[in-house]
């Protein structure tokens, strides 16, 4: 893996395509791409499907027996 995965030049231009696309300064994005990570879960309208959706609870029983959460 000597050569790079994105030509430099490239990167750079596309890079300023998207903080103008974006609207944010050089600064404002890079303080965003700083703070951690955040789980959608996070978020009020995030809920699960069975609460959405009453009628998919035994859908979704069955296809959780089919197809188990890896642990």
């Amino acid at each position: 893996m000597k050569k790079p995965i994105y030509n430099e030049q490239v990167f750079k231009e596309d890079y300023e395509f998207v903080l103008k696309k974006l609207g944010f300064s050089r600064e404002e994005f890079e303080q965003i791409m700083d703070k951690p990570p955040v789980s959608h879960y996070s978020f009020d309208y995030e809920m699960a499907v069975d609460k959405r959706y009453p009628l998919l609870k035994p859908v979704k029983y069955i296809y959780r027996k089919l197809f188990p959460v890896k642990k």
